[in-house]
């Protein structure tokens, strides 16, 4: 009898033990499933007329493939606009209702995205091998090369949007990012230059950049809507591929790095409060010799009297 209770007990013990591995399981798929469909439903819902990016598809091959870690913390599900030439158009091996098409970055170059479109896609019909185009699209996959979703193609030599109206479309001031539109869309857009959201925007910069002391910098919180400037000294370093890493010591103890692209990009490191670092790609850009920096979270940095050197 003993030794049947004591199997009953290791029984029971082995079922308990089973059973909460399984609901860990279970929470983990559930908590996997709502990120993937908060994923799924950015992708779908950003808006792609609003690149963090404007590069060529061969400046982009070249910083995964420098670093495919860092360049998918800049890249990934985030809208881009990238330069090339068409260069396959042909059937999906997944679905024979889409059409996959491929933008190089040249004739003597292996660099290339690729989107996929449904066959009865505008696109499909009228882009052809070797256009000049520029491409709109979330970064979505780079596993197999880099992936866009939801695409669309402007074409360089026809100076329209390819399926599209032959008018580019309007797009409105980021008063954070302030992201123009690429050069075919200003120089043959229709619309009128709305001269007073031109010049709220030039206040907010003359509010944003004046009257910094040295030796601190301005902080707007996208979160509680308050601007303070704060004490701040800045070093520079180089990390072991040679870019060139800005650390900022701020008054308040926190501290923080910054990476600048060419590109217009900004990956903003810092430590979150359990010391796990964090990697936020931002936007930045230059206004009367000062840097500002936007952060993903819409919150923004200036820096005065600053000239980095962009990677």
């Amino acid at each position: 009898m003993k030794w049947l209770a004591t199997s009953l007990t290791a029984a029971a013990l082995f079922m308990s033990t089973g059973c909460a591995e399984i609901k860990e399981a279970l929470d983990e798929y559930k908590t996997e499933q709502v990120q993937q469909e908060a994923t799924q439903q950015r992708v779908r819902t950003i808006n792609v007329d609003q690149p963090i990016a404007k590069l060529s598809v061969e400046e982009i091959s070249e910083e995964f493939e420098a670093n495919s870690v860092m360049a998918e913390n800049k890249y990934m599900n985030q809208p881009v606009e990238l330069h090339g030439q068409i260069g396959m158009i042909d059937d999906s091996p997944f679905n024979d209702q889409n059409i996959i098409i491929t933008v190089n970055a040249g004739e003597y170059s292996l660099a290339s995205v690729s989107c996929t479109k449904p066959r009865t896609s505008a696109a499909v019909a009228q882009l052809r091998k070797g256009m000049s185009v520029a491409v709109r699209g979330v970064v979505t996959s780079e596993q197999m090369g880099i992936g866009l979703s939801r695409c669309k193609f402007w074409s360089h030599q026809q100076k329209r949007w390819i399926g599209a109206a032959s008018s580019p479309p309007q797009q409105s001031i980021n008063r954070e990012t302030r992201q123009s539109p690429t050069t075919e869309d200003a120089s043959n857009s229709s619309n009128k230059t709305d001269w007073s959201r031109l010049d709220q925007t030039n206040r907010r910069d003359q509010q944003t950049t004046a009257k910094i002391a040295t030796n601190s910098a301005r902080f707007f919180s996208s979160t509680t809507g308050k601007t303070k400037d704060i004490g701040v000294t800045i070093t520079t370093r180089k990390n072991v591929n040679g870019h060139t890493i800005y650390d900022a010591q701020w008054a308040d103890g926190f501290k923080s790095s910054y990476v600048f692209w060419k590109s217009g990009v900004v990956e903003i490191i810092s430590k979150d409060g359990d010391g796990k670092t964090d990697n936020t790609p931002g936007t930045w850009r230059t206004s009367d010799g000062n840097i500002i920096i936007t952060a993903r979270s819409g919150s923004i940095t200036t820096f005065p009297s600053m000239n980095p050197i962009a990677n």
